[in-house]
């Protein structure tokens, strides 16, 4: 189990990389690497590290949870790409059945 201050830390991850899509979109930088940069101005370990690793603890954690976040957004990009597209398949072999 995570302790209650690595949750608050990647939830507020979350949040971040949630509400600065379109800002990490259209960034100059690759995603991931804007999501990380944003991550690391804007979050602050609140207290699940010690100080003499928390500049690599957040390090990591950040590319974890801009990885995780990133991956699941192509995901449901993905899946409603397809679910449109089969849809779309099924209705074109309707209106040719005889």
């Amino acid at each position: 189990m995570p302790s209650a201050g690595l949750g608050n830390y990647v939830a507020h991850g979350f949040a971040i990389l949630h509400a600065a899509t379109d800002l990490i979109r259209n960034s100059d930088l690759p995603s991931r690497v804007a999501g990380e940069e944003l991550l690391k101005r804007t979050l602050h370990a609140e207290g699940f590290v010690c100080a003499k690793h928390e500049k690599t603890a957040c390090t990591r954690t950040n590319r974890i949870i801009t990885n995780v976040f990133l991956n699941n957004q192509r995901k449901r990009t993905t899946d409603s790409v397809v679910k449109d597209k089969v849809v779309a398949f099924k209705k074109s072999k309707r209106s040719k059945s005889p």
